[in-house]
């Protein structure tokens, strides 16, 4: 079934969790993103790192943490005690200690599935969020854009002038990127 369906963000992200294996109470967390009462917040700064995507609904006690590794790996550093801690670990002691009570989600999205376990973070890789994604229409440039940029990571696009020709359609896109920016993230240079 290739229909797309017009794009809502709690849709869109219970299709994400729909894809993730090994999830636990799958259900009840879709039905708590389902009510539209959570907050999502970038690059939230926790205790020395940032966590890439924080999605937090405090009525009905839910918290989600998606890291994004592009061409990058989990980094870890030592504590003041020389016991190797990763971000992750930093990121689930963060939530753990903030909400206890709360549902929580940890998701890795990877290029490859080349990473350690992290547990309680769960991998998902980029070909399940580009399948995910292209079950929605939106007229929002920025997840268009995003999406131009998923496809040529999945599909190993390295011709940086066709991925610029490509995002250049939209008019914003001066304002809403460095093209720069653009390049290093997709390939890597």
């Amino acid at each position: 079934n290739d229909k797309k369906v017009k794009e809502d963000g709690a849709d869109v992200l219970c299709a994400f969790i729909d894809k993730i294996n090994d999830f636990g109470n799958k259900e009840d967390l879709k039905n708590k993103i389902q009510k539209r009462k959570y907050e999502a917040e970038r690059e939230k700064p926790v205790d020395g790192g940032r966590m890439d995507i924080f999605i937090l609904d405090r009525e009905n006690q839910m918290a989600i943490v998606i890291e994004n590794k592009i061409y990058a790996s989990v980094s870890e550093k030592e504590d003041e005690k020389g016991v190797s801690i990763s971000q992750l670990n930093k990121y689930e002691k963060y939530v753990i200690q903030k909400f206890p009570d709360f549902q929580k989600a940890f998701i890795l999205l990877s290029y490859t599935d080349n990473e350690d376990d992290h547990k309680p973070f769960i991998y998902m890789d980029y070909n399940l969020l580009n399948d995910v994604l292209g079950k929605f229409e939106s007229d929002d440039n920025i997840l268009n854009d995003y999406r131009i940029l998923l496809r040529s990571l999945v599909n190993n696009i390295s011709d940086k002038e066709w991925l610029i020709k490509q995002t250049s359609n939209i008019d914003e896109l001066d304002d809403l990127y460095d093209l720069q920016q653009i390049k290093t993230l997709t390939c890597g240079n």
